[in-house]
């Protein structure tokens, strides 16, 4: 594969991840329920850091309205 092809394959295999996990967490933002039944091997990754960024962003906000914690 040519480097130019090679570029062009990666860069819209990227726009794809990105678009994979923001409807991924747009779905997560919903508060319903979701159960993936199937999943193929290269949205799995960018599932599991949907999920992860999704749960940051809980706590980070639970931290936020507790306030700084006093030791």
């Amino acid at each position: 594969m040519r480097r130019e092809h090679l570029r062009i394959y990666l860069c819209s295999s990227l726009v794809e991840e990105v678009e994979f996990q923001n409807s991924f967490i747009s779905t997560l933002a919903t508060r319903k329920d979701l159960y993936v039944t199937s999943l193929a091997l290269e949205k799995k990754r960018s599932a599991r850091e949907a999920i992860a960024l999704h749960a940051i962003n809980h706590v980070t906000k639970s931290v936020t309205r507790l306030g700084p914690l006093s030791l």
